[in-house]
């Protein structure tokens, strides 16, 4: 089976014990609808974190170049946990040490755009999403409250 199969598979599994008879007449429709969204982006989670972390490409051999012109030298795979679209991922990833300038780094954070943060891009843009229609309704609101003389509270 494929992985679209079994994505497809289990989404429909989660899906029938949500919608069981007696099931939805406990809960509203929307509720029902974040339920399911939230069972679907926890299901594609658990994928791609199973595929990044059975990709071993990124380990560059036992050394490899600082970007302080040094050698880093491999010290094994270590844990990452970031904030994704999908929900919070954990990835294991290659790790390089610099013996001179001390820094750490991975080369699966710099092609995923983790590189000094937990946020993926996704994530990030979630969040920016969100700050803008927080910053739209708190607008709405102020204009909502203006007095007769034109001030804002």
């Amino acid at each position: 089976m494929g992985l679209a199969e079994a994505l497809r598979a289990e989404v429909r599994a989660e899906i029938d014990a949500l919608v069981a008879p007696g099931a939805a007449d406990a809960q509203d429709f929307e509720a029902f609808e974040q339920a399911v969204r939230r069972k679907v982006l926890a299901i594609a989670a658990r994928a791609v974190e199973e595929r990044l972390n059975a990709d071993r490409s990124d380990y560059a051999g036992p050394a490899a170049p600082c970007a302080c012109g040094q050698t880093a030298r491999t010290v094994g795979r270590r844990a990452k946990t970031f904030q994704s679209a999908l929900g919070p991922l954990r990835l294991e990833r290659s790790w390089y040490h610099c013996g001179t300038c001390h820094a750490g780094w991975s080369p699966r954070d710099r092609v995923l755009g983790l590189q000094d943060t937990s946020l993926s891009p996704g994530g990030l843009d979630q969040i920016g999403l969100a700050g803008s229609v927080s910053a739209e309704e708190d607008g709405q609101q102020l204009e909502q409250i203006q007095l007769g003389g034109g001030e804002v509270l």
